[in-house]
């Protein structure tokens, strides 16, 4: 657990955050309804309900059980392979998740008009962003970054084919940043939605019709 430990004051404070929320729900469990809206319709309105026990408990608990899998599987694994800033970014995606989709859900509860589509697409946007800035630093790994057959089989594969995933990723980000804001003024969520998720497939798919490309026309050198 290398990566951890010389990132321990990060990790300490991404899990008192992912606790935040409790703290939150606890403070306003007495406002809070016994039905809460805790899942959303490509028409923005709630469409399912959980008990606010498992809303204020729950919710946070499974979150924080993902985060610390993730990190320990990462930091277990390929340790040198991800830079310490990398690392320190992957930390934050689960405690960011949960703080704004924590503060969706009570901002429901309290009766606040919330835009549930804004806040999800504009935090994802940021991260994608952020991380595709970072991503091409990654050396070659199981975790993170384009990890398909032919980035683990070369070096250079990998090198070439996550500059192009970065640039992808900051293009997604863009797009859905700008989905995010489309949502305050269109009524079309399920447009919005067909937008993201296809544009989310095209990449993926951009992506590893490059490192086949890169493959078929690289495989022969000496140095692949």
């Amino acid at each position: 657990m290398k990566k951890i430990k010389e990132n321990l004051s990060t990790f300490i404070i991404t899990l008192v955050v992912l606790l935040l929320p409790v703290l939150a729900g606890v403070i306003l469990w007495d406002k809070l309804p016994n039905e809460i809206a805790t899942h959303w319709g490509v028409d923005g309105n709630p469409d399912g309900y959980s008990s606010k026990a498992f809303a204020v408990f729950g919710l946070p608990i499974i979150i924080l059980s993902m985060h610390l899998l993730a990190s320990l599987i990462t930091a277990k694994n390929d340790t040198d392979a991800i830079s310490d800033k990398l690392f320190s970014l992957l930390l934050w995606i689960c405690p960011l998740m949960g703080i704004v989709l924590s503060a969706l859900i009570y901002a429901t509860a309290l009766g606040y008009k919330v835009n549930v589509a804004f806040g999800v697409l504009m935090i994802i946007g940021i991260i994608y962003i952020v991380i595709g800035n970072y991503l091409p630093k990654a050396r070659q790994n199981h975790f993170v970054g384009t990890r398909i057959k032919w980035t683990l089989e070369s070096k250079k594969n990998w090198e070439h084919t996550n500059r192009f995933s970065a640039k992808m990723m900051v293009v997604l980000g863009l797009i859905y940043i700008v989905c995010a804001v489309f949502s305050i003024f269109v009524e079309m969520k399920a447009a919005i939605v067909i937008v993201v998720f296809g544009t989310l497939i095209a990449a993926v798919f951009a992506m590893v019709l490059y490192s086949y490309l890169y493959y078929l026309k690289h495989n022969q050198d000496e140095d692949y």
